[in-house]
């Protein structure tokens, strides 16, 4: 079941994963101006005014700290 924290706006990887396909970017709460977008049929993480291709972890894809990037 998807997670949604309404005090925080943070969700969990299946709602990242929605949000991705709706072609949003999502970014863990650490992470600084860094970002995940689809591209290309593809996760890339763009950092550093550039994209590289990104696999998630299992602590990534199990953490609840994901939100949109507006």
């Amino acid at each position: 079941m998807a997670r949604y924290n309404a005090t925080t706006g943070e969700i969990d990887f299946g709602l990242a994963l929605d949000a991705l396909r709706r072609g949003e970017r999502v970014r863990r709460r650490d992470w600084g101006e860094a970002f995940i977008r689809l591209k290309d049929k593809g996760f890339y993480m763009w950092h550093r005014d550039r994209d590289v291709a990104w696999v998630p972890t299992w602590d990534e894809m199990l953490a609840t700290d994901w939100s949109e990037v507006v």
